[in-house]
């Protein structure tokens, strides 16, 4: 990996920037309507007088809710910059057949570990988390969150 210095005079400068201290008052009901959805005290209390199931049922919750956080929050963050177009809802993408193309022109290696839902072989179609689109150049920018669950034995 290369790094480089930059000087003050050659960084690249933002035409917006945003309150750190709003920020932060914004965000935080956005993390208590995630966290709340997701592990609020009924649901624990139920799941503790119910079991190890239910418990460990919750405990799945946990990495949705990361990923729902995180998807919000990089929403949230990338909406304040007016440069910025997101889109969010129910977006349905296309695979075409040059994506499917540029798709095999790269190492296998690196898309090996990448897997595919069994009911999605009849698809055409792709759902991301996220797209961004910055305005001036056009470039957009796929997101798509990851979201891990791990098993409870």
């Amino acid at each position: 990996m290369t790094h480089k210095n930059t000087s003050v005079a050659e960084a690249t400068k933002h035409a917006h920037a945003v309150d750190l201290e709003q920020m932060s008052f914004s965000l935080g009901p956005l993390v208590n309507d995630v966290v709340e959805a997701a592990l609020s005290v009924s649901s624990l209390q139920r799941a503790l007088a119910a079991g190890m199931d239910e418990i460990a049922s919750v405990l799945r919750a946990v990495p949705v809710a990361e990923g729902r956080l995180l998807e919000r929050g990089i929403g949230f963050v990338a909406k304040r910059n007016p440069d910025l177009v997101v889109l969010t809802d129910n977006l349905r993408l296309p695979i075409t057949k040059a994506a499917t193309e540029l798709v095999a022109m790269n190492d296998a290696a690196l898309v090996k570990s990448l897997s595919l839902d069994a009911d999605s072989a009849g698809r055409k179609s792709y759902t991301p988390d996220l797209l961004i689109i910055y305005r001036a150049t056009k470039v957009a920018h796929l997101i798509d969150v990851k979201r891990s669950l791990f098993a409870c034995r």
